[in-house]
């Protein structure tokens, strides 16, 4: 039986400090990892990310390489066109995606409807949403199956897509819980899953977690 205690915005402040601390320092050695493997075709030697100019940055989406992900590849123009092919900027942003997705996952952790107990008892488990949201996204972010997609710069692909797919989730669960309109959560569903579509072309399974969530969640038959 589970018993809900309500937290404060300092704590939520701490939380996403917390992670955001934890996130750097276990990624601060990847910033010098240079361009390796499917790096050299996508970004080294790919011209179509080389922009000289701001405007060029869309002919990104023309690239030879990964041409199915364009804003994946014009995310890798817009650190060209800032900083050449220094890949220091390229990790950096690597990292503060991956800080995003933390901070993304601690809200829609938070946001899930997790029953409380009206009444307490010595079988009772008493918990704050926060703590339990702040510890699984620490758990998610710091484990060592992140590192690939963290440290290895073309696969920013896949922070991107995990991006608009944790926003899509987090967004259709502030609907569920009668926080966004209608009209406005499936605009940012539909767009979050347009903009992951042309990063990485897993969150096509996106529908298909969003139904099972409302069945896991909010089913009549799983909540009685």
């Amino acid at each position: 039986m589970l018993k809900h205690v309500s937290s404060s915005f300092p704590q939520q402040f701490i939380h996403i400090a917390l992670l955001t601390l934890f996130i750097s320092i276990a990624y601060f050695p990847s910033l010098d990892v240079p361009f390796i493997f499917d790096d050299q075709p996508n970004i080294v030697l790919n011209p179509s990310v080389h922009p000289e100019k701001f405007s060029e940055i869309w002919e990104a989406t023309k690239s030879p390489y990964s041409s199915s992900r364009p804003l994946a590849m014009m995310s890798f123009a817009f650190n060209y066109w800032l900083h050449g092919l220094d890949y220091f900027g390229y990790h950096i942003v690597n990292i503060l995606i991956h800080i995003l997705n933390a901070f993304l996952l601690y809200k829609i952790i938070s946001a899930f409807p997790l029953k409380a107990t009206q009444k307490t008892s010595k079988h009772s488990f008493t918990y704050n949403t926060q703590n339990l949201a702040f510890w699984s996204a620490a758990l998610w972010a710091m484990n060592p199956i992140q590192t690939q997609a963290v440290t290895y710069i073309v696969q920013r692909m896949t922070s991107m897509a995990t991006f608009f797919y944790f926003s899509a989730i987090l967004t259709f669960l502030l609907w569920r819980n009668k926080k966004l309109s209608t009209i406005t959560a499936f605009s940012i569903i539909i767009a979050s899953f347009i903009l992951g579509m042309a990063c990485k072309e897993i969150v096509i399974t996106l529908p298909f977690a969003l139904l099972l969530l409302d069945w896991l969640l909010y089913s009549k038959t799983t909540t009685k």
